[in-house]
């Protein structure tokens, strides 16, 4: 059951498998603009039936080995809508997406686009379309070729590091918010997750991260979805986190959440065959790594029961303005 807060009256609306936050798109707020190849790992997801990728990448990734792009499930989940398969359960097909590597401004006329192998969702991700956020929001992108561009080392990060988003995503909130021809980057502080706790109902886990500033003004947006969170480790930037979900894009007392890519190394070990590991120290608590890594709770462990409607009311406001921060094309 969804509640609707507006204007003072409390509605009720009957739950449907409808994501209320697909609509929105999320890019780079208070950031500036990448230098050339600054970010050479960084890659955007693209629709294949459009050549312009201005137009048509709708979500970020990170390359993470020489033909494996990380990225967030939410952004390769296909629409089940015309199906009877629970929602969110299959990858989109690899005819539906190319892989776009190697560029920084999409105003180049030089593209360089991959096609896809295969997508593989987290087999315990779980949407927003039928819990209150996302769970184990990772995914990987095989490619039908190996590439050569470099590729980013995976890290542990810590309360109150300062950490670095990049994206192609929209520099504003609002309808008329237009996404970006540059890769664009904003340093944020990550924050303990019960800082932000709060603001998500106390819905967040150990395998997430949460950043951004107590006085709002910068964070990532729509379109940067599935982009990577870096940190510096040993003089290196190496991912940490991948951008997920937020409320808002840089409100004040709101922070944006990342899913802790070091909670999925197992998960990623296994099924790239590569070896991935952290010199930082690991703490997932027990919704962390374990085999699978991740969350092990189900879609209907994580729907909100009747029991907490009444309090959930109060929060109502703003669970519903909740997003995701993938590009609608």
């Amino acid at each position: 059951m969804k509640i609707l807060l507006v204007r003072g009256f409390i509605c009720l609306v009957i739950y449907v498998p409808i994501n209320l936050w697909a609509d929105v798109p999320v890019t780079i707020i208070g950031g500036q603009l990448a230098d050339n190849n600054e970010y050479p790992y960084a890659v955007g997801l693209a629709d294949p039936r459009k050549t312009s990728d201005t137009e048509s990448v709708f979500c970020g990734g990170s390359l993470v080995g020489d033909k494996w792009v990380l990225t967030a499930a939410h952004c390769v989940v296909a629409d089940d809508s015309s199906t009877s398969e629970p929602a969110a359960t299959r990858p989109l097909p690899a005819n539906e997406i190319e892989v776009v590597i190697g560029k920084t401004n999409f105003a180049d006329s030089t593209t360089r686009r991959f096609s896809v192998r295969r997508v593989i969702l987290h087999p315990q991700y779980v949407s927003s379309a039928t819990a209150s956020v996302e769970y184990s929001d990772i995914a990987l992108v095989e490619l039908n070729s190996t590439v050569t561009n470099q590729v980013v080392g995976l890290a542990s990060p810590t309360d109150g590091q300062n950490a670095t988003v990049v994206g192609w995503g929209v520099t504003s909130s609002g309808d008329d918010a237009r996404a970006s021809d540059r890769l664009l980057e904003v340093t944020l502080p990550i924050v303990p997750l019960s800082t932000c706790q709060s603001v998500y109902m106390n819905e967040l886990r150990d395998n997430m991260l949460c950043a951004g500033t107590r006085e709002g003004g910068k964070d990532s947006c729509q379109g940067d979805s599935g982009g990577p969170l870096l940190i510096s480790q040993n003089s290196q930037l190496r991912q940490a986190g991948i951008v997920s979900f937020g409320e808002g894009c840089a409100e004040p007392g709101v922070y944006g959440v990342y899913t802790r890519v070091d909670c999925y190394l197992p998960w990623l070990n296994t099924v790239t065959g590569l070896t991935f590991s952290t010199s930082g120290t690991i703490s997932c608590g027990s919704t962390g790594g374990g085999g699978g890594g991740g969350c092990t709770m189900s879609a209907t462990q994580h729907t909100t029961p009747l029991v907490w409607l009444i309090p959930l009311m109060l929060a109502a406001y703003r669970f519903i303005r909740r997003r995701m921060r993938v590009r609608l094309l």
